[in-house]
Formats: C-alpha cells, sequence, structure tokens
C-alpha cells in the first residue's frame, strides 16, 4: 500500500500534473483540450496524462481517433483519504483554506505565459549551483522553515 501511496505522491508532486487533474475534476477531456486548457505542448500534456494513468489517477476511454481522460474518482478519495490521516486536521484546514484563497484570485487557471530569453550578448546573473544552501528562513505560504521544521502552534 505504502508503494501505490508513494507513486501517487511522485505523480501529483509536478504542478502541470495538479493542473491537468484540476480540470478533469471539471469534465472529461480530449488530451488536446487538456493541452490548451493547461497551457502544456500536446506532447507534454501526453506525457503527463501517461504518469497520471501509470498511477490510476485517471482513466482514458477511446472516441473514435482520440481518447478521453477522466478523473478515476475512488484512486483520488482513497489517496485524499491517506493524506488525512498523515497531517494534523488543523493543518489540512489551514491548507484547504489557503488553496480556496488563492483559488480565487484573477489569475487562477490562466496559463502562464511563456519566459522569453534575454537577447543575446546580454548580460544575467550567473546560474545558482545546484547545490547551494537554502536560506533557512520561513515561507508564509507554506508554513514551514528551511529546515523543514513545522512551526510550533502547528503542532
Amino acid at each position: 500500500m505504502l508503494d501505490r501511496q508513494d507513486e501517487i505522491f511522485r505523480a501529483m508532486a509536478d504542478p502541470s500534473r495538479r493542473r491537468i487533474l484540476a480540470a478533469l475534476c471539471r469534465a472529461p477531456q480530449e488530451a488536446g483540450e487538456l493541452a490548451q486548457l493547461v497551457g502544456l505542448a500536446p506532447n507534454a500534456a501526453s506525457f503527463h496524462l501517461r504518469a497520471l494513468k501509470a498511477a490510476d489517477l485517471v482513466s482514458a476511454q477511446r472516441h473514435g481517433r482520440f481518447l478521453r481522460y477522466s478523473i478515476e474518482p475512488k484512486s483520488v478519495q482513497a489517496w485524499l483519504a491517506h493524506v488525512a490521516h498523515l497531517f494534523p486536521a488543523e493543518l489540512l484546514e489551514t491548507v484547504t483554506i489557503t488553496a480556496s484563497a488563492s483559488a480565487t484570485r484573477p489569475t487562477a487557471g490562466k496559463p502562464r505565459p511563456t519566459p522569453t530569453r534575454p537577447p543575446s550578448g546580454a548580460r544575467t546573473e550567473p546560474p545558482v549551483p545546484i547545490d547551494a544552501p537554502i536560506a533557512e528562513e520561513t515561507t508564509p505560504a507554506s508554513g514551514v522553515d528551511g529546515a523543514g521544521q513545522l512551526p510550533t502552534e502547528l503542532l
């Protein structure tokens, strides 16, 4: 059972997959429709849909030449029940309230703008090394400090 939950957590770790799941919660969609809806290239949407299908979070039914994807409600409900047992109810309530508030923002649901490259020869900051230390500060959105510890008021 734990391996199954790990597979679901891996599938849910990608923000594009979470956007796809959110779109599928509204209505079943074909891959091309989903790609446009969440702002992905069609091949990227197909890649993410395969991962979600492997985690049994979505299913696909053939409609002519196309596959129509939909949520697997029992799998999603089982995962949510598992998550509910992992975290204190107060934390889940806070996360739910925060998620609801961010969903009402005017930019929610719109595709992210495509980053533009600086002109050729433009000076840019050097990339940060992958092993660079992370600043030890509390992020207001998550409430978790840089060491991965929850504030004591949430414990």
